[in-house]
């Protein structure tokens, strides 16, 4: 029996499951003049991670610039626009602050391939604030240089 045991036990490492994880990173800027909470140009990046074995997504984090602070997003949902996956998507964040669920970013993406038609549309569930915010192509704005 001790010998089952050690058996099992020295084959453990081996049975652990490996998941990769993929990082999308893009940088993103306030579409109206006013920006978030009444600041010009508001930026921030948007984090996403999938789970590459799973195919799924399993979370993300929102940085906006000049803040110390990260804003955790959790995957709701997905959906594909139009007849082939090129048409794009419309993928649901909902941001999660205190362990309560605050509001939500909806991710538009990729339509017709262009990259440059990325966007995000963020909602704030206590004011039912929306605001707009473009990819911006260099990420510059979004970097602590």
């Amino acid at each position: 029996m001790k010998l089952l045991f050690i058996g099992a036990l020295a084959a453990l490492p081996f049975c652990v499951a490996h998941a990769g994880v993929s990082i999308e990173s893009a940088c993103y800027q306030s579409e109206s003049s006013h920006g978030a909470a009444g600041k010009a140009n508001a930026f921030f990046c948007f984090k996403s991670y999938r789970d590459d074995d799973a195919q799924i997504y399993i979370g993300g984090i929102v940085n906006y610039k000049n803040s110390k602070s990260s804003i955790s997003v959790v995957y709701d949902d997905e959906v594909q626009v139009g007849e082939g996956s090129s048409e794009g998507f419309r993928r649901t964040w909902l941001e999660i602050i205190n362990r309560k669920v605050t509001g939500q970013y909806v991710e538009y993406g990729d339509y017709d391939g262009n990259p440059g038609g990325r966007y995000i549309k963020y909602t704030g569930f206590k004011d039912n604030r929306v605001l707009v915010f473009r990819v911006v192509m260099n990420n510059a704005p979004c970097s602590d240089d």
